[in-house]
């Protein structure tokens, strides 16, 4: 008796495996199955805790068909096999074509070869697909036929004869550059033909707006002088203008996008917002500092601020053209700094060496590591405040 009940244990448990195998061989077949005839565009990177928004302009893509890859990595072709494993990683082996292109994209292109090889964890559902890899990064892809849902909110580029546009904002190595009200750069569309203002020389020339959506201009222009920045601005202009840019409009804006993914942005002349103009009087804001002093008043961290409001301690802060130096309490500091709109980025910070009492040590070492890591600058109320990712804060009074 108590062998047949053995055996009918064993017999179960062999059943249960079986259940569970089929099961589990199911769900792969289907992963597999389903992921056949689908598209998937790369829209964003997360890496070391960091999101990074991938352009619309990059072409990173994934397309499945049967056990075979294929697709864009930003600059070259490549396809190659792939199969679903049983702890749903992805392995694919891939070749691809050997174009060159901008550093920046062909590094990004190496990166997404490595982790499409690196028998990540794939997921994803109607819209999205991700892959991981051991060290925690996530590659976002999603459905092409979703992904630019806002661009059905465009107008067509048809529709660009007889309107005119200024430039507001240039967006360049992630900065944002807002362009004074004074800057005169314009474009203005008339059936086949292009023209307006460089910002110091009038140009014209032909234009048409290709299949994908690519501004394709040859222009000419009068060839007067002026300021070195006007005239490096006119000419990047010209150069971008002149790239086949993707070109994006809607009732109020236009966006020329080059392949580097900077972005310029012109607006309506007849209905640039208030919005607007608060971001255009953001240039005066390096004006306003130009030469003036500042007193540090308070500082985020509650320790620091008390041994800073025993006032037996004072740190300053001065502005010339693109330096800033002062008195950090105990060591005077020196620094260059870029502020672009109301983004500023300081560094590398260098002082004197001396030595003082630990607490104004350790406040001068905060100051100078919170002024060094801020990425935003405002004047409110005449109180400067710096501002890192992290919340980290400097108040200054004017002197």
């Amino acid at each position: 008796m108590k062998k047949r009940f053995f055996l009918v244990g064993i017999f179960t448990m062999l059943l249960l495996c079986c259940v569970f195998l089929n099961a589990a061989v199911k769900k792969r077949v289907a992963v597999s199955t389903n992921l056949n005839g689908t598209s998937w565009k790369l829209t964003e990177i997360r890496k070391n805790g960091r999101n990074s928004r991938i352009s619309e302009n990059t072409n990173i893509t994934i397309n499945f068909s049967k056990n075979k890859i294929n697709g864009s990595g930003g600059i070259n072709g490549y396809s190659g096999s792939y199969k679903i494993n049983r702890n749903s990683t992805l392995s694919a082996t891939v070749t691809s074509t050997l174009m060159g292109g901008s550093l920046d994209l062909m590094n990004l292109e190496q990166d997404f070869f490595d982790i499409l090889q690196s028998n990540p964890i794939i997921k994803y559902s109607k819209d999205t697909l991700t892959l991981t890899n051991k060290d925690g990064d996530i590659w976002t892809f999603k459905n092409p036929n979703t992904v630019n849902q806002k661009d059905k909110d465009s107008l067509p580029l048809s529709n660009l004869n007889g309107t005119s546009w200024k430039l507001t904002q240039i967006k360049k190595n992630r900065w944002n550059s807002y362009i004074s009200e004074n800057t005169n750069v314009t474009i203005n569309f008339s059936k086949n033909k292009i023209n307006g203002s460089g910002g110091i020389n009038g140009y014209s020339g032909s234009y048409k707006i290709n299949r994908n959506s690519t501004l394709s201009a040859t222009v000419t222009s009068t060839l007067m002088g002026g300021s070195l920045d006007l005239m490096n601005l006119e000419q990047d202009f010209f150069d971008i203008l002149q790239s086949n840019p993707m070109i994006k409009y809607s009732k109020d804006t236009l966006t020329l996008t080059n392949k580097d993914g900077d972005i310029w942005t012109f607006k309506n002349p007849n209905t640039v917002n208030q919005k607007d103009k608060d971001s255009l009087s953001l240039l005066n804001l390096k004006k306003k500092l130009l030469n003036t002093s500042w007193k540090l008043v308070d500082i985020s961290d509650t320790k620091m601020r008390k041994i800073l409001t025993t006032n037996e301690i004072r740190i300053t802060l001065n502005f010339s053209e693109d330096r800033i130096h002062g008195d950090s309490g105990v060591n005077n500091y020196f620094s260059n700094y870029i502020m672009t709109s109301d983004n500023i980025m300081v560094g590398p910070i260098g002082s004197t060496k001396m030595a003082g009492p630990d607490n104004f040590m350790k406040l001068e070492s905060q100051y100078l590591n919170i002024l060094q890591n801020s990425k935003k600058i405002k004047l409110d109320n005449n109180r400067l405040i710096f501002m890192t990712d992290d919340g980290k804060t400097l108040t200054f009074k004017e002197m």
